[in-house]
Formats: C-alpha cells, sequence, structure tokens
C-alpha cells in the first residue's frame, strides 16, 4: 500500500487520480504531511520529506506530485494547501506551500510559500470550471532552470527558482503546461467563455491566445506539447508553445462527456468521451504524425467502451461492465482481459486502486 495515496474527494469527474507519480523503481506520494517515497518492488517506504507548516487535523485533497531535474539532481515537487497560524495581531493566512525533494535521497531541496488568494471564479463556487481533473488543490504543474508553474483553483502562480518569490500569478486561470518559457492554459476571460492561452513565464505578457469559445469542458494535456479542448463536434489539438492547431478530430454524433487524453510514452495518443468511468468512445493517435488509427465508439450491440484508466508502451487498460480490459493501442483489439484495471503503468511497476487503497506491484512485460 502506497501510503495515503488515496484521499478525501479526490476523484475528479474525468478519471480517478491518486495523489502517486511513478519515475523509475519509484512511487511519488504527495501524503497529507510532505512527499513519500516507496520502493515499487517491495513496497517499503524509502524515504520521507515533511512541510515546514504543519498539515490539518481534518484531512486534505493532494494533487499527484511532478519528478522533474533541478540543477542536475534528480527532483520531486508537490503543493499543499496550508494555513500559517497567526501570532498577536497578525492574523492567520492561507498559503501554497511548495516542496522541492532530492528523489534519490529525500533531501530537502527547498521550501517556499505563497499567499493563496482565490480568483474571481473560485468565490462564486465555481472553483472546477476549468479544471480537468476536478482536484482544486495546490498542484506543481511545471518546473525548469528558472522557473516553477503551481495551480491551486483556477489562480496560477508562477515563481522565480533563483528567489523563490512570486514573480507572478494570474487568477481565472488554469495553467496546462510550461513549455519552454511558456505557461500554457485556459482562462476565462468572461462568464461564460473560456479561452486557450500562452503567457511568457519571466513577464506574464501574452504570447499567444485563440478566440474564446463558448463554455464547455475543461482543456486538459494531451501528450507532449499538446492541449485538448472540446469542440461542439469532437476535440482539437493545439501546441502548448505556440497556440497551433495541430489537429481537428470530428466526430459525428454529439457528445456530452469531456474529451481527455492519455499518452502511451512512446507512440499512441488515446482520447476518450468519458466522465465518471463512462466512456462514449475512443480516438487513438499515431503520437507523432497525429493521424488517426482507429476509433471505438458505443453503438447498440456493438464492442463496449472501455473508459481507460492507464496508457503504456502500446497498450491501453481500462475496463467495461465486463471488467478490465487491455486494448492494443495500435489498432483497437482486444490483448488481454487482467483482474484489475491499473491506473498507472512504467516499465518497472502498475498501480492499482482497489477497495479505497492504492498499491503497487512490479510489472511482469
Amino acid at each position: 500500500m502506497l501510503g495515503d495515496a488515496a484521499q478525501p474527494s479526490a476523484t475528479g469527474t474525468v478519471r480517478d487520480r491518486p495523489a502517486v507519480t511513478l519515475s523509475g523503481t519509484t512511487a511519488f506520494v504527495t501524503a497529507e504531511s510532505g512527499i513519500e517515497a516507496f520502493d515499487t518492488a517491495s513496497g517499503r517506504k524509502v524515504w520521507a520529506a515533511g512541510t515546514v507548516t504543519p498539515a490539518p487535523t481534518d484531512g486534505t485533497v493532494r494533487a499527484a506530485p511532478l519528478v522533474a531535474s533541478m540543477n542536475g539532481q534528480p527532483a520531486v515537487f508537490a503543493a499543499f494547501d496550508r494555513v500559517v497560524q497567526g501570532t498577536g495581531t497578525a492574523p492567520s493566512r492561507t498559503v501554497i506551500e511548495i516542496l522541492a525533494a532530492n528523489a534519490s535521497t529525500g533531501a530537502q531541496l527547498w521550501d517556499a510559500q505563497v499567499d493563496s488568494t482565490p480568483s474571481p471564479d473560485d468565490f462564486m463556487g465555481q472553483d472546477d470550471g476549468l479544471v480537468a481533473d476536478g482536484i482544486t488543490a495546490g498542484k506543481v504543474i511545471g518546473v525548469n532552470a528558472q522557473t516553477l508553474v503551481v495551480t491551486e483553483g483556477e489562480t496560477t502562480y508562477v515563481l522565480d527558482l533563483s528567489s523563490r518569490q512570486l514573480r507572478w500569478k494570474r487568477p481565472s486561470f488554469q495553467a496546462i503546461a510550461l513549455d519552454g518559457g511558456i505557461v500554457a492554459g485556459e482562462g476565462a476571460p468572461s462568464y461564460g467563455q473560456r479561452q486557450l492561452a500562452g503567457y511568457a513565464a519571466q513577464d506574464n505578457s501574452t504570447t499567444w491566445s485563440v478566440p474564446p469559445v463558448g463554455a464547455g469542458h475543461p482543456a486538459s494535456l494531451a501528450g507532449p506539447g499538446l492541449i485538448a479542448i472540446d469542440t461542439t463536434d469532437g476535440f482539437d489539438l493545439l501546441e502548448t508553445k505556440t497556440g497551433a492547431a495541430r489537429a481537428n478530430i470530428v466526430q459525428a454524433a454529439g457528445h456530452i462527456h469531456p474529451w481527455s487524453c492519455e499518452f502511451d510514452q512512446a507512440s499512441v495518443i488515446a482520447c476518450s468521451d468519458e466522465a465518471f468511468n463512462q466512456a462514449d468512445r475512443i480516438v487513438a493517435l499515431d503520437a507523432t504524425t497525429l493521424k488517426q488509427l482507429w476509433t471505438l465508439a458505443a453503438t447498440p450491440g456493438g464492442r463496449l467502451v472501455p473508459s481507460i484508466s492507464a496508457a503504456w508502451h502500446g497498450a491501453l487498460y481500462g475496463h467495461t461492465s465486463n471488467g478490465p480490459v487491455i486494448l492494443d493501442g495500435r489498432n483497437g483489439t482486444d490483448r488481454a482481459t487482467p483482474e484489475f484495471a491499473p491506473i498507472l503503468v512504467d516499465a518497472y511497476a502498475v498501480v492499482y486502486w482497489n477497495e479505497g487503497e492504492v498499491s503497487a506491484t512490479p510489472a511482469t512485460g
């Protein structure tokens, strides 16, 4: 069992997203008190790094950590919603605490706090309107040598890594990716509208934007350097760095669920029209050319459409009313019927969420 990777209210409207990330032979968990690392072969906790500010006692919702390189070191980053208790005449304040630890040893690399200021939409009770996975807790979106991007609710915060201070923030904007020096994501320029845009990480200037559209489902990361956004008849794929349209996927039947995508870390991007573990159709694309490989749609008497839970190197994992299934990512045929449908897969481990517990087992091939 991977600590408290499962958590209160952690299920989004798209797919279940526990607070765990796989990297090599380690599973990194955003726990209540900080970051924890587990060996996926043995299940043994390797190390734990705690936050400066104590965790609330009533349980918190947390997003999965981000594994990246920092000054040539393997590092893991996580964000935590915290309350700094006031003293004397100073009131208490809510902050986002960002913790960075050495991924190998757990040694703290740095810790920073940013005052948390909800966007206007948050006050209106629409704090999940732009959040694709339904988790509005603090989340580290991306990091490079100069910049760290974190979101909470519908507000994006950009930190300068050299000073660990807030460089800028943008309310009513949900960052989706940090691509080079561009922070790409989706905003709400006015009530009932959504707009994809990219902003310079250094100064918050607009580098690209596309015309606003009527409010629909949230945009989401579709693969390396790509954002998926719903259209009236399917979905578009846009480049995170430039906003250029790369593909328009048209599906004749109307859809009511949001499109979201899984990259298999090799050659396939699988996108599905899904919510609450119910899928209406799957479209598989070649990750290089973005040409459609195959489509599976729900039709009377036809094949069941799996709810995709994970993808890895040509295999799509999911489940139907018949139980778990593995599809071939290149042609869509049934490959196997395993006992469980995993939520994360890589070359070393498979992570399952079963009966409220998150656990990892070594990959078998």
